[in-house]
C-alpha cells in the first residue's frame, strides 16, 4: 500500500474469523423463553379442553337430549314406550312413572267412556289418541290425575330427571293446583258424575 511521505501507514487489527470456532449459540435466556411459553400455552389448552369438557357434560346433565315416542303406536312401542295413565302419554322408559302405583290402585281401576251420557266403556284408552278421539271420564279421576302430576311435579323439581310434557307444562300445572284447591274450600257432590273430557297423546321428556 502507497502512503505519504514522512506518514505511517496505519495498522490495522485482524479480524478473527468467529466461524472457526463453532456457530454462534443463542443467548440461553432466549431458549428459556420460548420452553416456559411452550409450557405454558400446553398448561392453558389442557384446562381448556378440561373446562370445556366438564361444561358440556354439565350441560348434558341438565338439558339431556329430548327422548320422542313418534307419531304411532307401533313407533312408540319399537322405541321402548309404554302409557302412562298418570299423564295420559305414551312416554319413553326414561321418563319418571312418580305416582303411577298409587293412582292406579286408588279406586281398583278408573273407567273411561265413549260419550258423556256414559255410552260404552272404553278398555284401554292408550289406543284412543289424538284431538279427534277423546274419551269421557268422572271428575274424581281428574282429581286423582291433578293430585299424583303434582307429586311427580314436586319430585323432578326436588331430585331433577327427566320432565314429561305434562310436568313442563305450567298452565295445565295451574290448573290442576287451582282444582284440588276449589274441591278443598268447595267439595263437590258430583265427583261420580261423567263430565270431565280428554285424550290421549305421544309424548316425550
Amino acid at each position: 500500500m502507497y502512503s505519504a511521505i514522512g506518514q505511517k501507514e496505519p495498522k490495522y487489527d485482524v479480524l478473527e474469523d468467529e466461524s472457526a470456532h463453532g456457530e454462534l449459540k443463542a443467548p440461553r435466556n432466549v431458549y428459556r423463553g420460548w420452553v416456559w411459553h411452550l409450557i405454558i400455552n400446553c398448561i392453558l389448552g389442557i384446562a381448556f379442553a378440561t373446562t370445556l369438557t366438564l361444561y358440556l357434560r354439565l350441560l348434558h346433565e341438565i338439558n339431556p337430549p329430548k327422548l320422542e315416542c313418534g307419531k304411532s303406536i307401533h313407533e312408540a312401542i319399537s322405541r321402548g314406550c309404554t302409557f302412562d295413565y298418570v299423564t295420559k302419554l305414551w312416554l319413553p322408559a326414561a321418563c319418571p312413572r312418580t305416582g303411577i302405583e298409587g293412582y292406579t290402585n286408588l279406586s281398583g281401576g278408573w273407567k273411561y267412556y265413549t260419550a258423556k251420557e256414559g255410552g260404552a266403556v272404553i278398555e284401554d284408552i292408550s289406543v284412543v289418541l289424538g284431538a279427534n278421539h277423546m274419551w269421557w271420564t268422572t271428575e274424581r279421576e281428574h282429581l286423582a290425575h291433578c293430585a299424583y302430576l303434582l307429586m311427580r311435579v314436586a319430585e323432578v323439581a326436588a331430585k331433577g330427571g327427566r320432565r314429561d310434557m305434562d310436568v313442563l307444562d305450567y298452565e295445565h300445572t295451574k290448573h290442576c293446583t287451582m282444582l284440588l284447591l276449589d274441591r278443598s274450600l268447595e267439595p263437590s257432590p258430583n265427583l261420580d258424575e261423567i263430565s270431565v273430557l280428554a285424550g290421549g297423546k305421544f309424548g316425550s321428556c
